[in-house]
């Protein structure tokens, strides 16, 4: 028998929970309807929702399940368009919302009026319908990565509880309900908020990194429900939960992450009170624990993490806001122009006709109307036809293309690729790219963003010894991995001495650094769920099936080897059913039962060398049935902590001798160089809290009891012992710890101060006394009292020195904000960190210089003492409570917020960093940039100007919901500085120039009516007037927006002032529009009149005439854009130069082969052939030319050659400001 035929299928792990079925869903609509008239809910407060768990109804299907049909299920999305179906509806209004659509559409269906006779027709429909496809297509490819990111998350994978099968199963984030109990192993990330259940520590304790939530770096401890603490602890066989029948009683979703409330009733009598310590909420991560399980009380958009999320929201640029005034300016000129000629048109009909003898012809042709009224109307709709490209769609087409290239061209940037990641930038929002030029607030976060998040041990301060100075860099294997840590030579020599001398501060110091802390020693954590469990004659491990055939195939081959393909077969057939759990190939087409051997027979040719080792593991597993997982005995130890500064200060005592090895309930064993192993006792430890500033331990060593504290600088020096302090060795010591420190801050690192005491045994007796008074009374000010002995205990401290702590910076983060700040940008840096930690790398990144001034703003009465006249430059520092001042509209804190060179705020929640984010917009009026890598960043990164976000350590979430995602801080500088300045430059000229070229040729037209009887007659052929302002001049300005430069990339980047240049918005103004409407205006006179007095007392046709104004207007439109362009390539010369051709050759062909058939009036045959060999034709257009741009080029020269002729924005209001007080002074006179 081969192989193949001893192969059978088991289905996958995965739970795929089944769908209710069509006809369940319509005999479930009256039960909906009743549910939404007459709620059935059993919890009796509105402010409550009721939560049993999944587990205890085996018997019913999930979409049958009161949580399912209750409560909202876990799929998230950040689509800006929620349904594929309604998309177009969506799409169609959201673009009816820019002005210049609803013109094209009016003017369109004017051209479908038979009575106006158009020459396009229905066609008309056809440019604005390219328009709004093109940008229907472009949201729909953005809205579509965003749908397949979301994707991404929806599918990862979490261990749920399945009743049925008394065991948990790999299911699906978007499948899971509320109630259901989920097990989750270390590292992996929470899919939604849950209650703690059950954890891997005996204890019930679990701690969790909350950076994604609040962006603070530090592990948050969380505990197990006091009635569940007995079934906590790692156990060989799966915990089945089912005889826990309780029930849920949880407030309702709160976006406030402080905020939470309810009870867990296992009987009438026994109950729990839920604690925000109980609940882990969703973008948490599991560290130091190696499981977790608990129920599901929120899922999806009820979750903390989205309600702070909000919704994406759809973008616009200020430039469509101004481009949407200036179309309404076009409109109005357009108005008044046709209103103007219909006045004169019927004015010149009425004198005309009265002036007309009897018996002679009228040389018009007049519609004959029964009332003024309908001729009225009727001419201003056929002289609107007529300047219908006043407004430019030909704009619309073109700055969406420029948009699309300049962002591609962004994610082709070598300069913005992360090689380490491998990791490009992306561009998920395409049209506001010219906001990228504008911005004047950079909003960042702190953790992951500018820092790694890594700290690195770089040197102390002893005992008034600077130990810092020496330093050199070793790797140290602190067990899980190499560490960079910073040592002292001459410490190391002199630790030979005072290795342990208990009189020596040295000795202290180092004790002190190794046993103050929370960090302990593990074995590397690793859930054994992972291994699988045996069912049968197969081994099932996550989504993979391992089968034994050793009883049923000889294992020796005919030479004697073993047939080891026959032993091992893997299947990874994965079933959507979850009432079927086996199968056999027999139940399997050919063609699949085909592949899934073939497949069988790699992967077990791929594990062959290791196949041994795997049988035996497998069989030793299948002869005892009583083990349901793999056990593989851990190596590998590890140290965990609560912060990065505790693992940071374990670690650099490891690199100076002090090595820990194992933690004890009430000691600590350490290997110390030089000497042996040494049992430290730990009696006490008083953890850290941000009132305090510090930690404590009290150790108790050959009869005596230290006290070991570290913290802040201010929370050390305040509690010192007044004797030592007095002393002149100690004054001696706080001197140069004082300038280390200074000299430590002003290298942007974090510093804490280490001290210590000895007690006495009556000291302790009294304190644990009271610990265990205020523990075992109820005290409403629990905290407080423990706060307010803690403080009388860490009193009379002797200082034994300072470390040196490196928050390590990403690189190129000082060097990118001083190039922001050079060039006219305020950053600011949001952070969920403590004072200390954010005002240390606020400095270290050169946010803060340490020469400039801080003003901190906690209340209203920090104001009082704040100079109404603050002196230029100067710092922020703004905590969580300051928000509310900021929200609230206070003039005051506007106003120093707004002049400050930069800003810090700390204690941020993802809601306080939106509220800033949108008050800076909105009382500010400037543009803004807010970038983070996580998913307490999303809320700013949404409610920002533009949003960017960093693939980093914290997830994806930032990235999904951003505009731009970057690979690093860095790249900040080349997005903004220099394609932020081309995409600026080239969008606002190719956008003033689309205007000036449509207003120009409508206005020639508009001086010749004047000249034609007042009439609608056009001169200009009318397929070359609908194909020119996309075809014959469309090209050449998509490729000046496209590829002109005003700077180079070198000049940019060197010189971050010129981004300056934007803020004011100087490249877009309504001056800048004033101006060339006055241009356009201008030429058009240069172009009609040259013409005119050329052909004045000619026989020259209609045709001809027009024909000499369309080609003077293109030569004109053409050299006014090769004046413009400051960095010519070779494919603007080639698009310039080849339109030439293309316009003539046009006319010659078009007027050889035009016929009767197209139905012009007069036929315009041979009209090019003949006008192109006339030498007055092209003296006209040469003329004209050059009489139409000569003002422009002498303005250009003189301002290239004299700059201060170039009068901003801010000139003009100077200038104004000055006129009006002379005025003034005049008229007092």
């Amino acid at each position: 028998m081969s192989n193949e035929d001893i192969i059978s299928i088991t289905p996958s792990t995965k739970w795929v929970p089944k769908n209710p079925s069509f006809i369940y869903r319509i005999l479930n609509i009256p039960s909906t309807i009743k549910k939404i008239i007459f709620p059935d809910s059993i919890v009796y407060e509105k402010s409550q929702r009721e939560i049993e768990p999944n587990y205890l109804y085996t018997d019913i299907p999930r979409y049958g399940l009161v949580n399912y049909k209750k409560y909202t299920n876990n799929k998230i999305s950040t689509t800006k368009y929620p349904s594929l179906i309604l998309f177009p509806f969506q799409n169609l209004l959201l673009q009816l919302k820019i002005y210049a659509n609803i013109y094209f559409l009016f003017a369109a269906t004017l051209n479908t009026i038979p009575l106006l006779e158009a020459y396009s027709g229905w066609k008309a429909f056809l440019p604005i319908g390219i328009i709004m496809i093109f940008e229907s297509i472009k949201d729909f490819f953005e809205d579509y990565r965003r749908r397949k990111n979301d994707k991404k998350v929806n599918k990862a994978l979490v261990y749920v509880f399945d009743g049925s099968k008394k065991r948990f199963r790999k299911m699906e984030w978007e499948n899971v309900l509320v109630g259901d109990f989920i097990h989750l192993s270390i590292n992996e990330t929470i899919p939604a908020d849950i209650l703690l259940m059950r954890s891997s520590d005996v204890e019930g304790t679990v701690y969790v990194e909350t950076s994604n939530l609040d962006g603070e770096s530090n592990l948050k401890e969380k505990k197990v429900l006091g009635s569940c603490i007995e079934y906590c602890g790692e156990t060989e066989h799966v915990f089945n939960p089912s005889f826990l029948n309780i029930s849920i009683f949880c407030s309702q979703p709160d976006k406030d992450l402080n905020k939470i409330s309810g009870k867990v009733l296992y009987s009438q009598e026994k109950f729990d009170i839920i604690k925000r310590e109980n609940v882990i909420y969703r973008g948490c991560q599991i560290k130091n624990t190696t499981f977790i399980e608990g129920i599901v009380l929120y899922t999806g958009k009820d979750t903390k993490a989205l309600l702070n999320n909000g919704i994406v929201k759809h973008k616009r640029s200020s430039l469509d806001s101004s481009t949407n005034k200036y179309t309404l300016i076009c409109i109005g000129i357009l108005i008044c122009m046709c209103t103007f000629e219909t006045i004169f048109s019927i004015v010149f009909q009425s004198e005309y006709s009265r002036k007309q003898q009897p018996g002679l012809d009228v040389p018009f042709v007049l519609y004959y109307n029964r009332t003024m009224i309908v001729k009225i109307l009727l001419t201003i709709l056929e002289f609107i036809l007529d300047y219908q490209v006043l407004v430019p769609l030909s704009l619309y087409i073109t700055i969406e293309f420029v948009k699309v290239a300049l962002s591609y061209f962004m994610t082709k940037d070598i300069n913005l690729y992360y090689e380490e990641s491998d990791k490009s930038m992306e561009v998920k929002t395409l049209n506001i790219p010219e906001e990228l030029g504008q911005i004047k607030y950079v909003l960042s976060d702190k953790t992951g963003t500018l820092t790694e998040n890594k700290m690195i041990f770089r040197g102390c301060h002893i005992n008034g010894i600077d130990y810092s100075k020496d330093c050199v860099k070793v790797l140290t294997k602190c067990m899980d991995n190499e560490t960079e840590v910073y040592r002292s030579e001459k410490l190391m020599k002199e630790l030979t001495e005072k290795v342990h001398d208990e009189n020596s501060p040295v000795y202290h110091f180092l004790i002190n650094m190794a046993i103050c802390n929370t960090v302990v020693v593990t074995k590397k954590r690793e859930d054994t769920i992972e291994r699988g469990y045996v069912q049968g004659n197969t081994l099932q491990v996550a989504n993979a099936v391992f089968y034994n055939h050793g009883n049923d195939v000889n294992e020796e081959t005919i030479d004697g080897r073993r047939n080891d393909d026959a032993i091992v077969e893997i299947s990874s057939i994965s079933h959507s059913s979850e009432d079927h759990e086996t199968g056999s190939v027999s139940s399997f087409p050919d063609k699949i039962r085909t592949s899934v051997r073939r497949f069988s027979r790699k992967v077990s040719n791929n594990i062959k060398h290791n196949r041994k080792k795997l049988r035996y593991a497998i069989k030793g597993i299948l002869d005892n049935d009583s083990r349901s997982k793999i056990a593989i005995k851990r190596k590998n130890d590890v140290y965990e902590g609560e912060s990065p500064d505790e693992l940071c200060l374990v670690k650099g005592a490891k690199a100076l001798g002090f090595t820990m090895l194992k933690r004890h309930r009430c000691s600590i064993d350490l290997s110390v160089s030089g000497y042996g192993y040494l049992s430290v006792n730990i009696t006490k430890i008083l953890k850290f809290d941000s009132n305090r500033k510090r930690m404590s331990v009290i150790s108790l060593q050959k009869g005596k009891i230290y006290l070991y504290t570290k913290g802040a600088d201010d929370s050390i020096m305040n509690n010192l012992c007044k004797t030592f302090s007095s002393s002149e060795e100690g004054k001696k010591i706080i001197k140069e710890s004082k300038k280390s420190l200074k000299e430590f801050s002003s290298c942007g690192r974090r510093t804490l101060c280490l001290a210590y005491r000895i007690m006495t045994f009556e000291e302790l007796n009294k304190f644990n006394d009271d610990i265990d008074d205020i523990e075992s009374n109820c005290i409403e000010d629990k905290d407080k009292e423990l706060l307010s002995l803690y403080n009388e205990i860490e009193k009379d401290l002797i200082l034994l020195g300072v470390v040196s702590i490196e928050d390590r910076l990403q690189d190129g983060v000082p060097e990118t904000i001083v190039a922001l700040k050079n060039a006219g940008i305020h950053v600011w840096v949001l952070t969920g960190d403590k004072y200390e930690t954010a005002l240390n790398v606020a400095r270290s990144c050169s946010l803060f210089d340490i020469n400039i001034k801080q003003v901190e703003i906690n209340c209203l009465e920090d104001l009082e003492s704040i100079p109404v006249r603050i002196p230029c430059p100067y710092n922020v520092i703004l905590p969580s409570s300051g928000v509310k001042l900021l929200k609230d509209g206070e003039e005051n804190v506007i106003r120093i917020l707004k002049n400050a060179s930069s800003v810090l705020c700390y204690r941020m929640t993802p809601s306080d960093k939106a509220i800033i984010t949108q008050t800076v917009m909105k009382k500010f009026k400037s543009k803004v940039l807010s970038i983070g890598d996580g998913a307490n960043d999303v809320p700013m990164i949404t409610s920002a100007n533009v949003g960017v976000g960093l693939g980093g350590q914290e997830g994806m979430q930032a990235v999904m919901a951003a505009d731009y995602s970057l690979g690093r801080f860095k790249f900040l500088r080349n997005l903004l500085l220099i394609h932020g300045q081309w995409c600026y430059y080239r969008i606002t000229e190719s956008l003033l120039y689309l205007f000036y070229k449509n207003l120009l040729y409508c206005f020639v037209l508009f001086w010749y009516n004047f000249y034609n009887g007042v009439s609608t007659m056009c001169p200009y052929d009318p397929y070359y007037s609908m194909l020119y302002p996309i075809i014959f001049s469309g090209l050449q300005p998509l490729m000046y927006g496209i590829l002109d430069q005003n700077y180079s990339a070198k000049e940019l980047y060197n010189n971050p002032e010129i981004y300056k240049k934007n803020l004011e918005n100087d490249l877009y103004s309504m001056k800048l529009f004033v101006l060339n409407v006055l241009d356009a205006i201008w030429q058009s006179l240069a172009i009609f009149y040259c013409t005119y007095f050329a052909y004045d007392d000619t026989t020259i046709d209609m045709w001809s005439f027009g024909y000499c104004l369309l080609t003077s207007i293109f030569f004109v439109n053409t050299f006014h854009l090769c004046l413009l362009i400051k960095n010519w390539t070779w494919i603007l010369f080639i698009c310039n130069i080849s339109f030439f051709f293309v316009h003539v050759m046009y006319f010659i062909l078009y007027t050889i082969f035009v016929s009767a058939s197209t139905q012009i009036i007069d036929t315009p045959i041979y009209v090019g052939v003949y006008s192109t060999m006339s030498f007055t034709f092209w003296a006209v257009v040469i003329l004209s030319t050059i009489t139409a741009l000569m003002p422009r080029f002498y303005i250009k020269l003189l301002i290239k050659r004299y700059p201060l002729l170039e009068l901003t924005d801010k000139d003009v209001k100077i200038i104004k400001l000055k006129l009006s007080k002379s005025f003034n002074r005049f008229r007092s006179q």
